[in-house]
């Protein structure tokens, strides 16, 4: 009969490593209930109502963006034979690949005035800093 350990080493590893992630989330949940000088009633008062209007719009939109193209896509690739179909499957499991906030720091170092978007935009139109909205 082999021998049974009483104690896992495993389970302790990941508590101290759940623990250090949760350093954050804790570290501002705690901030809420110390001594703000009114900053948060000052926040209530003035921005907050927008704050979380604005969050749930934005939920709300990606929520609904999400629920279109990821069902369609879905639908698509598996209901569906066409070229490519087993490509696409895969590449459509890409943006889980790639947390948010890398994505976003890309989109923003593509998309930024300095960026070579907008570089190539102004460079091939020969439009100036105001010529254009975005």
């Amino acid at each position: 009969m082999p021998h049974r350990r009483l104690f896992s080493f495993w389970p302790l590893v990941c508590v101290v490593i759940s623990a250090i992630v949760a350093v954050p989330t804790v570290t501002v949940l705690a901030s809420v209930f110390a001594d703000s000088e009114g900053e948060w009633a000052h926040l209530a008062q003035t921005r907050l109502l927008d704050y979380v209007r604005n969050t749930l719009l934005l939920a709300c939109g990606v929520g609904a963006i999400a629920l279109v193209f990821g069902t369609g896509t879905a639908w698509l690739v598996t209901a569906c034979r066409f070229p490519g179909r087993r490509l696409l499957r895969w590449m459509l499991l890409l943006p889980l690949a790639v947390p948010a906030y890398l994505a976003a720091y890309a989109y923003t170092d593509l998309l930024q005035f300095s960026g070579p978007v907008q570089t190539w935009l102004r460079e091939t139109f020969g439009w100036g800093r105001r010529d254009y909205w975005f």
